[in-house]
């Protein structure tokens, strides 16, 4: 498993203010019971849109943007690396 930067906050810290704007109760209760979204990340990377370093932290453009949803909306997230040249297999492993 990977993991983001230690400096990027928590995946599925509290929801942000803008959850309670955008979604219903019942949508936030039903994000609140989902179990962690596990997002594959192919090794090699695309970069810039993935990048994994030394210590398998992930990053790029869109764990950036995962995180944002992440956060936004309570969503606890799990990168995957998985060691794959393509797409599908990558969906697969996941």
């Amino acid at each position: 498993l990977g993991h983001f930067p230690s400096d990027a906050p928590p995946s599925g810290s509290a929801p942000s203010p803008l959850s309670a704007l955008i979604l219903t109760s019942e949508e936030r209760a039903f994000i609140a019971q989902l179990p962690v979204v596990r997002l594959a990340v192919p090794d090699p990377p695309q970069r810039p849109y993935e990048q994994i370093n030394e210590r398998d932290q992930v990053s790029g453009i869109h764990p950036e943007m995962l995180l944002a949803l992440s956060q936004a909306f309570g969503i606890r997230i799990q990168p995957v690396i998985v060691p794959s040249r393509s797409w599908t297999s990558a969906l697969q492993m996941c």
